[in-house]
């Protein structure tokens, strides 16, 4: 069943995005902020983001807005999980404290 048609052009599809003007490198981050807003704020992610289930356009403003399809495969992460993976990110990216990582870790 379909609520909505979303046109986009598929994540992978890289001429076609560099075609319309859109920044692959922008793309990028603006995937990876959605999936870690996904999991560390709300808990609640899209568990299935293979290139069908992704695609991008060209929002009002000209810049690249993610579209994501199949909403049939989700799941949740709890408060525990969700400190735990934020503290591991933190160890590893901020930190680089491997015990704290390793802790992190074991919250998982």
């Amino acid at each position: 069943m379909a609520m909505e048609f979303c046109p986009g052009i598929k994540i992978t599809d890289k001429e076609r995005i560099e075609a319309e003007g859109l920044d692959p490198v922008e793309i990028s981050r603006k995937s990876a902020e959605s999936f870690l807003e996904q999991l560390c704020r709300h808990g609640f992610f899209h568990s299935d983001p293979h290139p069908g289930n992704v695609a991008v356009e060209k929002g009002p403003n000209g810049e690249a807005r993610i579209i994501f399809y199949d909403f049939g495969m989700m799941d949740s992460f709890g408060p525990n999980e969700r400190k735990g993976l934020v503290d591991f990110f933190f160890a590893i990216y901020y930190d680089a404290n491997v015990k704290d990582a390793c802790d992190a870790l074991e919250r998982l």
